[in-house]
């Protein structure tokens, strides 16, 4: 990917996701390289070696998988206040983290199957 493709996903990100006030993170991949950061820089380190087939740990919060269609997975802890998106397509991989009000969810899911696929 080039600078400028780059910073087109950059300035994507930032400009659909950072109206959500649940909005903490997210994590552009591309061939299993970090290509763009937005969000709240510390969780990232935690969440790119935590995320599991079925749940993992981040902090003090346990995730579990929720919900898995073709491409996205939801993670979810058991109070709900944080979920993890994980969206794969083919060597690409976007992952969100979300934390507080639920009402944007399927705002952010839309917005990460569109950006994806």
């Amino acid at each position: 990917m080039c600078d400028k493709q780059l910073q087109d996903v950059q300035d994507y990100i930032q400009y659909q996701f950072e109206d959500f006030s649940s909005f903490k993170l997210a994590v552009f991949l591309n061939s299993g390289e970090i290509k763009v950061k937005v969000g709240d820089q510390n969780l990232l380190e935690n969440l790119l070696s935590s995320i599991g087939t079925q749940n993992f740990r981040l902090d003090d919060q346990e995730f579990n998988l929720e919900k898995e269609t073709p491409g996205l997975k939801e993670f979810t802890t058991e109070s709900g206040s944080s979920r993890v998106f994980l969206a794969e397509n083919r060597e690409n991989v976007l992952i969100v983290y979300c934390n507080g009000n639920k009402k944007d969810e399927p705002k952010i899911r839309e917005l990460i199957t569109d950006f994806l696929f």
